[in-house]
């Protein structure tokens, strides 16, 4: 018999996933602390935060998670299913969707923790990349005003 609470076996799926419960709450689309303060003061939660959970991650196994019976995913299959999603993730983004559809896509492909875990990494990585691709934009823009501005000058002295 497992006498872990719910709590532990939720701190080791979060961990599994590589994640901190900060992280985890903002994946599953729970408020900060929603999830970090009831694991470390070991207090209950709704079972509408669960439900969330179990949505986002249909692979965790709620009989585990609540009872600490079976295994910690419903299903252990290779990666292939993973591999799966990056593969439709490159025709996505060949298709030249906006970022947003192909999250949104990709989250409707989702069929175990790990492919959601993985989602939501691509997720923050697209954000970032997004970011830094408008500051990259920006820079070009004012190489090409300085270039315009030197081009002036130098025509000035011809």
């Amino acid at each position: 018999m497992n006498h872990s609470s719910w709590h532990d076996r939720l701190a080791q799926f979060i961990d599994y996933l590589g994640l901190k419960p900060s992280s985890f709450e903002g994946i599953v689309g729970l408020s900060n602390g929603s999830i970090s303060k009831p694991l470390k003061s070991k207090s209950s939660i709704g079972s509408d935060k669960f439900e969330k959970i179990f949505s986002e991650y249909p692979d965790l196994s709620p009989t585990w998670l609540l009872k600490g019976q079976g295994e910690m995913l419903l299903s252990n299959g290779p990666g292939d299913s993973q591999n799966q999603v990056a593969e439709e993730f490159v025709v996505y983004l060949k298709n030249n969707k906006d970022t947003a559809s192909i999250i949104m896509e990709l989250r409707g492909m989702v069929h175990d923790a790990r492919q959601a875990h993985l989602v939501g990494l691509v997720e923050m990585v697209i954000n970032e990349l997004s970011k830094e691709n408008i500051e990259l934009k920006n820079k070009v823009i004012k190489l090409y005003e300085d270039r315009d501005r030197l081009l002036e000058k130098v025509e000035r002295y011809l």
